[in-house]
């Protein structure tokens, strides 16, 4: 069974204005649902709808095939409930075998409903997700229309044709 599995909320952008002000005060609950709860707080970023929080926490899935990884994003008030903004769930096993993952998540609201912003996340199992994104393995740089053509005309490329029956 793997090791530890860990998270890093990042940042999110374009969340929903919560307050009277046109500002919410985010912040994320990350909770394992499964067998075993745990859960997790970070801080709370004042007046802000695109907001940076970096921080990493860690989770001991016992049952990967069904625990799941939420996230919870609300805004923080002083009088009264807190307001939800959105939600993301991470199935613990997309993430198996994967190596560290970094992705952009779109929330999504009570009983599935799309809500405003995404969350951007590290995540990945026996692994430091404390990586940040600028450490993460680069992609090769695109490739110009005339290289593309170099290497189809150098035959690097096996195309088949193959006709309709």
């Amino acid at each position: 069974m793997p090791s530890s599995f860990r998270i890093k909320i990042v940042e999110a952008k374009r969340l929903r204005s919560a307050d009277p002000d046109g500002g919410s005060d985010p912040f994320v609950i990350v909770k394992m649902k499964g067998l075993f709860k745990k859960k997790f707080k970070t801080k709370v970023i004042n007046h802000n709808l695109n907001p940076v929080w970096e921080e990493e926490f860690e989770f001991e899935p016992q049952h990967p095939n069904h625990d799941q990884i939420i996230l919870k994003i609300y805004d923080y008030d002083t009088v009264g409930t807190n307001d939800f903004l959105g939600m993301v769930k991470l199935p613990v096993i997309n993430y198996l075998n994967k190596g560290i993952v970094e992705e952009w998540l779109p929330l999504s609201g009570k009983w599935g409903k799309k809500e405003e912003g995404e969350i951007h996340v590290i995540c990945g199992f026996g692994v430091s997700a404390a990586l940040t994104v600028n450490e993460l393995p680069k992609p090769p740089p695109p490739k110009s229309p005339s290289e593309v053509y170099d290497e189809i005309a150098e035959n690097r490329y096996n195309i088949a044709i193959i006709p309709n029956k």
